[in-house]
């Protein structure tokens, strides 16, 4: 089962926070997400995603929720 890695850094890339691995689903399984929740607040977001598997991996969408206070 491929893993999908992703690294947050909320100062514009200087330093990452640690890798948070979740499974995205085998060649084959369409309807299966990789979700990453509770990031936390920042302004200069940058993310870094690696795979486990020589996978064809393809981001569709990415959306987030933004709101005051």
């Amino acid at each position: 089962n491929p893993q999908l890695m992703m690294q947050v850094c909320k100062d514009g890339g200087h330093e990452y926070g640690s890798e948070v691995w979740v499974p995205f689903g085998k060649i084959g399984e369409y309807r299966r997400r990789a979700a990453y929740r509770r990031l936390g607040r920042a302004r200069d977001w940058v993310f870094r995603f690696r795979c486990t598997d020589p996978v064809y991996v393809v981001f569709v969408a990415a959306w987030g929720r933004y709101g005051k206070g």
